[in-house]
């Protein structure tokens, strides 16, 4: 993973904290551009979660690389 995309994603769990909650990196395929993630804490089995991975996360990364696909793994 390039570090533009780390520092990106050290970013979002600030804000994820900020909310009581936190995210992991499960998987990272390079190759098909997945990024697979659990979300932890207060986010883990939230109602929004799907929004917060899609709307959120995803979203942000993709300022990164474009093409990123973000999974979140239960």
């Amino acid at each position: 993973m390039n570090k533009k995309l780390n520092d990106k994603i050290e970013e979002i769990r600030g804000v994820l904290k900020m909310d009581g909650g936190d995210m992991e990196i499960v998987k990272y395929d390079e190759k098909k551009n997945i990024l697979q993630i659990k979300l932890l804490g207060m986010c883990q089995g939230c109602p929004m979660a799907e929004i917060t991975v899609k709307g959120f996360i995803e979203k942000e990364l993709q300022k990164i690389e474009s093409k990123l696909i973000v999974e979140n793994i239960k």
